[in-house]
């Protein structure tokens, strides 16, 4: 309470017939370790709810995956049977009908695995270990290796740091910016370029791709999740990618971002904390 004050005193004594007492008010001081304690408290007390509410998100992300799952494959196994059987027995438009069933419950089977994905994504411990991130990439493109030849894509890199980071991770997150690259793009011969630099005491990397580009306006909710900026049509895809990148980065210990401009490609940079490990030459071309 205001009431209460605390003092500390030192006795001092140069003869022994005299003593000098100093006496100091630390009521500031002992208020300021006590509003510490409290606030230790309550952020151990928050970090056991979000602990409980990122478990319960995966047990629920977990249920209605397999119990939505189930039933669309029973849908999706019966309507293939009836094309199967029947295309081309019926008219266009049946035809036309049953291709639609069959591309929208495909659709909605790949949404809740990147829905569960997400949702599995924020729980558990980060398996830190030292990573050569020229490694992890190599993994991603060897994941990617089908896509990259049909493309006819020319990947560059130069030497890249040793980091330390959750290697799963890692992987999908140079996967998944891999992927947009060559996905939002109409080159004849994709080019995407990784680069790596130090910038104020964070190790950043950057893939620029020679693509489509983006807006202006639509980079602020490009890594929000289920935001698409493009027609199923035009390309194919959940709107989860760039959610998931984010939340990789950020449980890490670092930020993701683009710079864009449409027509001339883009370049996505994350940034990770310099711990301090000391990078390692990779080859220059991959």
């Amino acid at each position: 309470t205001p009431l209460n004050r605390w003092y500390s005193f030192s006795v001092f004594s140069n003869e022994k017939e005299y003593l000098a007492v100093v006496f100091e008010d630390i009521t500031e001081r002992k208020q300021a370790e006590n509003d510490r304690e409290q606030y230790l408290l309550k952020v151990d007390k928050l970090m056991d709810e979000l602990e409980r509410s990122n478990g319960d998100l995966q047990q629920f992300a977990n249920i209605v995956s397999h119990d939505l799952q189930e039933p669309l494959r029973t849908v999706s196994n019966f309507v293939q049977l009836l094309r199967s059987r029947y295309q081309e027995k019926l008219d266009d438009k049946a035809d036309t009908y049953i291709n639609f069933i069959v591309e929208g419950t495909a659709r909605m089977s790949r949404l809740l695995n990147d829905m569960l994905c997400f949702a599995r994504l924020g729980g558990g411990q980060l398996h830190l270990q030292t990573l050569e991130l020229g490694a992890v990439l190599n993994k991603a493109l060897m994941n990617l290796q089908k896509t990259i030849e049909h493309k006819q894509a020319e990947i560059i890199c130069n030497s890249l740091p040793v980091v330390s980071a959750d290697e799963t991770q890692m992987v999908q997150l140079f996967q998944n910016l891999i992927t947009n690259a060559l996905k939002f793009n109409n080159a004849e011969k994709p080019k995407i370029n990784i680069t790596f630099a130090i910038q104020d005491n964070q190790k950043v990397i950057c893939v620029r791709d020679n693509g489509i580009g983006i807006n202006p306006n639509d980079i602020e909710r490009i890594f929000n999740i289920f935001q698409r900026l493009h027609r199923q049509e035009e390309y194919d895809g959940t709107g989860i990618g760039l959610a998931l990148c984010k939340k990789i980065v950020a449980r890490h210990g670092g930020r993701i971002w683009v710079e864009s401009t449409p027509g001339e490609g883009s370049s996505f940079c994350f940034s990770l904390p310099d711990n301090g490990i000391e990078k390692k030459q990779l080859a220059d071309t991959i």
